[in-house]
């Protein structure tokens, strides 16, 4: 099995896997709530996150990241994105702490799956 025959799974951690790119098909998984890639080595995001629209936390801090594509913006449901740590320039790391600060935080239960670490 992998990642994408999981359909109903609403948060993914594949922090410190030293992964060098997000996996592909992951916007297939439309019911995530939470994912995170802490802690890779990830230096681009795909331009098809916005698929995504039930991800309220997202946490790429500690990857080689150096811009984040601007439909991640239409995520209305993203409360906490973490990008610290990375390539960014300063005001768009800034535009996405304050974005976050602004969230709040998500709270119930998931249907969790964690790889590796």
């Amino acid at each position: 099995k992998t990642i994408l025959s999981l359909p109903a799974i609403s948060a993914l951690n594949l922090s410190y896997n030293r992964i060098p790119s997000v996996p592909k098909g992951l916007s297939r998984l439309r019911r995530l709530r939470i994912l995170s890639l802490r802690g890779n080595l990830i230096t681009e995001l795909p331009k098809n996150w916005h698929r995504l629209q039930y991800l309220r936390k997202l946490d790429l801090s500690m990857n080689r990241i150096a811009s984040v594509p601007d439909n991640l913006r239409t995520l209305v449901a993203l409360r906490d994105f973490r990008l610290s740590f990375n390539d960014l320039p300063a005001s768009e790391e800034a535009y996405w702490e304050e974005r976050s600060a602004k969230g709040d935080s998500a709270s119930g239960s998931q249907n969790t799956l964690g790889i590796g670490g």
